[in-house]
């Protein structure tokens, strides 16, 4: 598994780590700087957005012969249909993060698909649609999950999303 990102004292770096379900091995990182940092913003030679970094550092593993079960991403990155697209034609799978404002083409009926905000997807769903599960963090704590089928704009196929919840039912949570 790769895993993408690291923000410390407002000093935002790229990064890829090895981890294998019990240690992390940090690989690389790449200094993000922000357009307003530089002389000529993001018009400077110097200017990468971070989906960009992410992928030369991804490509930088790739070479190496790093080949990742699933490189995991926040919504920044789960949000760009680019990065994805990128990520898929490199044949690579991905665990992310979505905006609960993200756009998802699902089957809302026998014959009707529908474009709605996951948000408004997870309030519709039937409280049997969520299953407990247990996280043994530092502190136990429970969430519900319910897996969908939703193709996003741009990218073709369906996807597997979980919808997760902090409470038994989306009206609870709000």
């Amino acid at each position: 598994m790769v895993e993408i990102g690291k923000i410390d004292n407002g000093v935002v770096v790229v990064t890829t780590d090895l981890y294998d379900g019990q240690k992390s091995l940090p690989l690389d990182l790449e200094l993000y700087q922000h357009a307003s940092s530089l002389p000529q913003g993001n018009k400077d030679p110097e200017f990468k957005k971070k989906p960009e970094l992410a992928l030369g550092l991804i490509d930088r593993s790739l070479l190496r012969g790093y080949r990742p079960g699933y490189v995991v991403i926040d919504a920044g990155y789960g949000n760009n249909t680019t990065f994805l697209h990128k990520l898929e034609k490199r044949k690579l799978k991905y665990l992310g993060g979505l905006a609960k404002n993200r756009q998802v083409i699902s089957q809302t009926s026998a014959n009707n698909r529908e474009e709605i905000p996951l948000d408004k997807l997870a309030s519709v769903l039937p409280g049997s649609a969520f299953i407990p599960v247990n996280l043994n963090l530092n502190q136990s704590k429970t969430v519900w999950v319910a897996t969908v089928e939703v193709e996003l704009s741009q990218l073709e196929g369906t996807r597997t999303i979980a919808i997760v919840n902090q409470a038994s039912t989306f009206d609870q949570e709000a």
